[in-house]
């Protein structure tokens, strides 16, 4: 019944997260990291009712750990319907227990949420005053559909068009591929600082070792608002990563720009922007 081995293939299902129900605490507060899914989605009948998401919580005193074909999970410290749900599941024999998805973030921060698979509530034990529940992998799945969620209609259109304009048979084209963390090179922007940089899309033809990124804005309006962040995650990004970063604003009409220290200036043409990385890639 349990799995013996950790091979479970992950996926990004991050658009069926967002399609699900948030639950609240019984004060009325929102579990953001708690969801009850729906029953059916993209034409798929969904058999698991909740989904638990690991938040990678190490700031806080619920620290949640994967363990091999296992998984640890803090409850909330108020009464709620996972709890409750949770609890009950507990104390049934395992032939009559139901399952319950378990899902990551890729990093914090990130919109790409990974699936991990149906686990069963096995215990539940008490590590430093915190109720904490073992889940135990199901060696039968169910499916869930995979999909991605965006942040904005910009960054869902701008998947699109750079799919189109870099297919697949020789190009790499991932959404929010990585967190560059710069613990030690805080950057300071009037009264916020950065020390994160995900760009939102990274781009690499495949023959090369390239790594291009993109930084997505929906109108000219987005980019100025954030004009003095855009530039400082460009600059961070092609020190760490040797490649430089683009600018792709969508509104009114898709334009690429090339990010300079203070100023960006727009490549002519689609044709012109494939035509650059094509080069620069080799």
């Amino acid at each position: 019944m349990y799995a013996d081995t950790d091979d479970f293939r992950q996926a990004d299902i991050s658009g069926i997260i967002e399609n699900s129900t948030k639950l609240c605490r019984h004060d009325g507060r929102s579990m953001t990291w708690n969801r009850k899914l729906p029953c059916t989605f993209q034409g798929v009948q969904i058999t698991t009712q909740y989904v638990l998401i690991d938040t990678k919580r190490s700031q806080t005193n619920y620290i949640n750990s994967k363990q091999g074909t296992e998984f640890h999970y803090c409850l909330d410290n108020m009464p709620n319907e996972i709890n409750t749900y949770l609890c009950t599941e507990i104390a049934k024999e395992a032939l009559q227990k139901s399952p319950v998805r378990i899902a990551e973030y890729l990093s914090t921060g990130s919109t790409i949420i990974l699936d991990c698979g149906d686990y069963h509530a096995i215990e539940c034990v008490r590590k430093n005053s915190i109720n904490v529940i073992v889940l135990r992998r199901l060696k039968q799945q169910s499916h869930i559909p995979s999909g991605r969620s965006f942040k904005n209609i910009a960054e869902s259109n701008a998947s699109v068009l750079l799919h189109k304009l870099f297919p697949r048979e020789s190009f790499l084209v991932f959404y929010e591929p990585m967190t560059l963390n710069f613990s030690n090179d805080v950057v300071i922007l009037e009264n916020s600082c950065i020390h994160c940089y995900n760009v939102d899309f990274s781009l690499r033809m495949k023959i090369s070792s390239n790594v291009f990124g993109i930084e997505v804005k929906t109108d000219k309006a987005s980019y100025m608002w954030k004009k003095n962040e855009t530039h400082a995650k460009a600059r961070k990004y092609e020190e760490y990563m040797g490649s430089p970063c683009f600018l792709l604003i969508m509104n009114p009409e898709p334009i690429f720009y090339s990010i300079d220290d203070t100023s960006i200036t727009s490549f002519n043409s689609w044709v012109a922007f494939q035509n650059y990385i094509s080069k620069t890639a080799q």
